[in-house]
């Protein structure tokens, strides 16, 4: 039997440009370097077992 639960996950990124825009190119959000490296981003998460989620973000 599988078992799976959803909550929202912090993830803080490293080795970005502090001063330039990025793009989540998912969504279309923008956010900033210095946000992204300090602060993070929030995003839905699945825990179960097999699953994984990729994040593709474009400086703008």
């Amino acid at each position: 039997m599988t078992f799976s639960r959803i909550c929202a996950a912090g993830t803080k990124l490293t080795g970005l440009d502090p001063e330039l825009e990025y793009e989540k190119l998912e969504t279309g959000e923008a956010f900033s370097g210095n946000e992204l490296m300090e602060l993070g981003f929030y995003d839905l998460v699945v825990h179960q077992d097999y699953t994984s989620k990729m994040y593709r973000f474009k400086g703008i």
